[in-house]
Formats: structure tokens, sequence, C-alpha cells
């Protein structure tokens, strides 16, 4: 009896343990997150500033060109000492218009800064892991369909080996182990009461 209720408290205190980390990571991303949102409002008041200056440098629609050909003159051309008259000379070309100015290039593609780890070598966003359910098997769910399109998870299996139920089909093809094995992973780390075929069991459901 007293061996069920120690058994117990240690699921509780694991549980409880989960949650510390969990509130622990959050209060640790503030500090990027508030930054990121510092970076994109900076971002976009400069796209705002770049698109009002492309707009005050383009003519508005309807209104005549501001550079007017040079006058044609109904004077003879001058003559010489000699009395010959010059060649008629051609007009100056008007001058080219004002080039209209070319908005800066997208900055350059973000690095992983903003992509949590979640086993060597398998990364998420971590808006999608700060996003992820409390519950294990709802987080098991939605990693995967974070890491796997619903194609491959409906052309796959998570052994690719024939079941005894479905003999008759043919084989599926493997999921990508590495990520299977980061799921399993991730989940036992933060609910360790979770056996591994259970979290396997909630995977296959999903294919």
């Amino acid at each position: 009896m007293k061996l069920d209720v120690a058994k117990n408290e240690i699921h509780s205190l694991k549980r409880e343990n989960a949650k510390l980390r969990e509130a622990l990571c959050l209060i640790n991303e503030l500090p990027s997150l508030i930054k990121d949102i510092k970076d994109m409002k900076e971002y976009n008041r400069q796209m705002r500033m770049r698109k009002s200056q492309n707009e005050t440098s383009l003519p508005l629609p309807g209104r005549a060109s501001t550079t007017l050909p040079p006058p044609a003159t109904s004077l003879p051309p001058p003559a010489t000492a000699a009395g010959t008259p010059l060649p008629p000379q051609s007009p100056s070309p008007p001058p080219p218009p004002p080039q209209q100015q070319q908005p800066s290039a997208e900055p350059a593609q973000q690095d992983r800064t903003d992509m949590v780890e979640i086993d060597k070598g398998v990364f998420l966003s971590k808006w999608i892991v700060l996003r992820l359910s409390k519950d294990p098997k709802k987080r098991i769910s939605e990693l995967m369909n974070s890491l796997f399109t619903r194609e491959e998870m409906a052309s796959s299996s998570i052994t690719g080996k024939q079941t005894n139920a479905f003999r008759d089909r043919e084989a599926k093809v493997q999921l990508d182990q590495t990520k299977v094995s980061a799921i399993l992973s991730y989940i036992q780390k933060d609910h360790g009461g979770m056996e591994a075929k259970d979290i396997l069991s909630v995977m296959r459901a999903q294919t």
C-alpha cells in the first residue's frame, strides 16, 4: 500500500517538475520574444517609410509630364560670313526621366536563432513548441503534424513493416526514424511516466 502511495507521489512530482520546466522555458524565452517583436515593428516601420517614399516619387496618373520639349523656332538659320546658311540643328534630346527609387532587398533569411532543437538534428519553430498542448497525446499529434506532411503520414508507417491485421496489403514506407526518435525522446523528457510503447501507439494512430 505504501509502495503505491510512493509511486503516485513520484508521478505527481514528475508532472509538477515538467510544468515547472515549461514555465521556466517560457520565462527564459520572454526577452528573445520581446526582441523579435521590436525587430518586427522596426522592420514594418521602415517598409512603410520606403513605400511612402516610392509613392511620392511616382508621377500622378493623368498628369502631363513636367519635362517639356524645347520650343520650335520659326527663325531662319543664321547665315555664315559668306552668306551660306548653316544646316538646321536638331533639337537637343529631353533629359531622362528621374529614376524610380528601387526598394531595398528583403532581409536575409533568418538563421536558426528562432528554432528549438527538440532532439539531435531535429528543429522546430519556438512558436510551435511554445503552443504545444500540455496533454501528452495531443502533444504527440501536434508534433507529428509539425514534422510530417499529411501525405507522408498517409503513405507511411512507423516501422515500414506489414502488419498481421493487413497481410493482404503492401507494407508502407517507413517514416523518418530520426524524427520518430525525436518525438519519443521529447515526450519522455517532458512526460517521464509515459512509456515508449504508449507513445508509439499514439503515433501509429496518426498514420
